[in-house]
């Protein structure tokens, strides 16, 4: 009887915990500030599409921030599976991107070159909406809190994103 009555006790306490983590430590217009494990991220819901999401992570053990945008449309597909992903932010133009599945219906996006596209889109003065189509599926979020909440994010992870290095040069050679 006592051994049973701590292991509901115990049980109580990690769905306790379980759903403390998922709780917004801040939020700001549409987006919230939540810890992800020993990282954090900034999430928001798909307008009339709740189960839909668009999240901003730090990745403290990489050192890097990644965008993923989460589905139960995509659960179905392989990790791994290459996926052409349009994203526009506002009305501006709609920009196509080679991008492969994560697990649980996701689409990470952490190559350095997709993920500043996309983030220095998101984040330009006056942009509010962004849509993603992915697999014959379109999402749109709203893009109010986002610019205010990064810094709280950034103080969290103890990092900002690190914009990609350039390729090397070559030294000048002799003219042919």
């Amino acid at each position: 009887m006592a051994r049973s009555f701590i292991c509901v006790a115990v049980a109580l306490m990690l769905g306790v915990a379980a759903a403390a983590a998922q709780e917004p430590i801040v939020t700001r217009g549409a987006w919230r500030l939540v810890a992800d494990g020993e990282d954090f991220a900034l999430r928001t819901e798909a307008l009339g599409a709740p189960e839909n999401t668009l999240s901003l992570f730090c990745r403290k053990a990489q050192q890097r921030h990644a965008l993923e945008l989460k589905s139960p449309a995509l659960a179905a597909r392989p990790e791994g599976e290459e996926l052409r992903v349009g994203f526009k932010v506002d009305d501006g133009e709609l920009v196509w991107l080679t991008l492969a599945t994560g697990p649980g219906g996701t689409v990470p996006i952490a190559h350095q070159t997709a993920f500043w596209i996309i983030y220095e889109a998101l984040r330009r003065n006056g942009a509010s909406t962004v849509g993603f189509t992915a697999a014959e599926r379109a999402w749109v979020f709203d893009l109010g809190g986002l610019r205010d909440l990064t810094e709280s994010l950034n103080e969290r992870c103890g990092f900002e994103p690190s914009r990609p290095e350039p390729p090397p040069r070559s030294p000048p050679g002799p003219r042919r």
